[in-house]
C-alpha cells in the first residue's frame, strides 16, 4: 500500500525490479545472525537498492536498540560485504503498539470488562501508545501488554488478532488511521520515523499525507 506497484517475491532469489521481500527472524531477541547472513545474501545478490531492518525495542530503550543493530551492519560496512542503503526502524515498543494508534477502532463505551480495564488504565484514545506503562498486577513485560490491550481492543468489535494472522490491520483503512495519528499528534514517534523514510524513498504521498 505504500509502495504501489511492487510486487511480492518468496525468495531472496527471486527479487528482480519492481519487487520487495520480507523475511522474519522471529521475534526478540532478533536475530544478529539473520541480519548479518541477510547482509551477505544481499551484498551477494547485486541489485537491492534498499533495506529495511526492523526490531522491536522491547524492554530497551529504542535508541540502544538502534545502535546495536547498527553496529552489527556497519561491521559488514567496515568489511566491505555491504554496499546498499539501508534503514534501521526500531518499534517502540512492539508492532502492537502501532497497531493501537487507530482510535476509530476502539470503543468509546466498551462493552466488555477487558477493555474498560485497559482503557481506565491507560487511555490509548489521548495519550500515546508508545507511552503505555504495565499495570502492576499485569504477568508480563509491555510487549505483552500492549498485546493483551489490543486484542481486547478487538474482542469489542468480535475480531481476533494473532501475529500470524493479523486480519484487520492489513486493510488500507486501518493504515491511513495509523498516518493519520502519527500525522496529526506527537504520538507513535518511531511509526512517525517509518512513515517518514517511506516519504522519502518515494511512497505513496496519498497514503503518506493525511
Amino acid at each position: 500500500m505504500l509502495f504501489p506497484g511492487l510486487e511480492k517475491s518468496v525468495r531472496i532469489g527471486d527479487l528482480q525490479g519492481n519487487s520487495f521481500l520480507v523475511m522474519s527472524a522471529n521475534g526478540y531477541p532478533f536475530g544478529k545472525k539473520m541480519i548479518a547472513d541477510v547482509l551477505s545474501d544481499v551484498q551477494n545478490h547485486g541489485t537491492i537498492d534498499h533495506l529495511f531492518v526492523c526490531v522491536d525495542a522491547e524492554e530497551d530503550a529504542v535508541d540502544a536498540r538502534y545502535q546495536e543493530v547498527d553496529n552489527v551492519i556497519k561491521q559488514h560496512v567496515a568489511t566491505g560485504t555491504l554496499f546498499v542503503r539501508y534503514s534501521i526502524i526500531v518499534q517502540n515498543r512492539t508492532i502492537e503498539t502501532w497497531f493501537l494508534g487507530n482510535r476509530r477502532i476502539i470503543s468509546r463505551s466498551p462493552q466488555g470488562e477487558a477493555l474498560r480495564t485497559c482503557l481506565q488504565h491507560y487511555s490509548v484514545l489521548q495519550d500515546d501508545p508508545e507511552d503505555l506503562p504495565v499495570p502492576n498486577d499485569f504477568f508480563g513485560n509491555h510487549a505483552m501488554y500492549h498485546a493483551h490491550y489490543l486484542n481486547a481492543v478487538f474482542s469489542e468489535h468480535n475480531m481476533t488478532y494473532r501475529k500470524s494472522s493479523p486480519g484487520e490491520v492489513l486493510k488500507e483503512s486501518y493504515l491511513r488511521q495509523l498516518v493519520l495519528r502519527t500525522r496529526t499528534t506527537g504520538h507513535l514517534a518511531t511509526l512517525n520515523h517509518f512513515f517518514t523514510v517511506c516519504q522519502t524513498l518515494g511512497g505513496d504521498p496519498s497514503m503518506l499525507v493525511p
